[in-house]
């Protein structure tokens, strides 16, 4: 796996490092706590050539089953859910965002679809959730 960049922020939480990568994402071979994955608003196809044919390709995983008993459902008010913990790979659950093109048609970028990441991992760290390692493509 190639390092193409990396940035260190100063939070309220301590240094954290952002990376950008070039892999599949499926073949990373170090542990995660989450991948953030996106999709239309109740449609997970696996469509070749996205994240969600690759995962179920490269590793088993329908994310339209997951979607049907999501650990927390917030699709009606921030448009994305989390999964159920995930047994036998390198991460634990998924975050899936919806309507992240919807946001980038409507408004010209992907702001209120990165709010409600932000939203979902705030909610995540109330609720004593650790996430301390995240993995998502470039999104938007």
């Amino acid at each position: 796996m190639s390092l193409i960049n990396s940035i260190q922020l100063s939070t309220s939480t301590g240094v954290k490092t952002i990376e950008i990568r070039n892999q599949d994402i499926t073949k990373i071979d170090w542990e995660y706590d989450v991948l953030v994955v996106s999709a239309f608003p109740y449609s997970y196809s696996p469509t070749p050539g996205t994240l969600i044919a690759a995962l179920e390709s490269n590793l088993g995983i329908v994310v339209g089953n997951l979607s049907k008993s999501p650990f927390l459902d917030l699709r009606q008010n921030l448009s994305c859910w989390l999964s159920q913990e995930i047994d036998g790979v390198n991460f634990s659950r998924i975050i899936c965002l919806e309507g992240m093109k919807t946001d980038i048609a409507s408004n010209s970028n992907a702001d209120i679809s990165f709010n409600n990441l932000f939203g979902i991992l705030s909610l995540l760290s109330y609720k004593k959730i650790k996430i301390s390692k995240i993995v998502m493509p470039i999104l938007g």
